[in-house]
């Protein structure tokens, strides 16, 4: 019993040993093996393509977000400086409307640019300045 089985094994061994592939006892034994690989490969694919989807999708979401995020900023920034705005001109139309009503009170002679508020109004020329044209005096800081 024991001298048969190692008869055939050893048949088997120096049937391999030249052309192991072409032996059809070998291509059994890893056809299973072959099967194993082959679901563990395609199961990895699977799994990196999943993993790249995941990734894309993730990518997309915060994308999104940020844009999001980004519309409501700059909402907000303009929001805040046409309120900043709008202030600024009710303050100047106040200054203007009162300067109106002094400058109506006090004499109706008043030229249009005493009735700037200071800091819209050209600098006063002085005896320095009485050689330099009016652009160079308006000019100085």
């Amino acid at each position: 019993m024991y001298i048969d089985t190692h008869h055939s094994l050893s048949q088997l061994a120096s049937s391999l040993l030249p052309l192991p592939p072409t032996s059809q006892s070998y291509l059994l034994s890893l056809y299973t093996l072959t099967l194993e690989r082959d679901a563990l490969l395609s199961q990895a694919e699977m799994h990196a393509d999943y993993r790249q989807q995941s990734c894309e999708r993730q990518y997309e979401l915060e994308k999104e977000q940020l844009e999001n995020e980004y519309v409501k900023a700059r909402n907000g920034v303009k929001a805040t400086l046409l309120d900043r705005i709008e202030e600024r001109r009710k303050r100047c139309r106040e200054e203007r409307d009162a300067l109106d009503v002094v400058g109506e009170s006090s004499s109706p002679q008043h030229s249009r640019t005493s009735r700037l508020p200071p800091r819209l109004r050209a600098p006063r020329r002085t005896r320095a300045d009485a050689g330099r044209p009016p652009s160079a005096t308006f000019n100085r800081c």
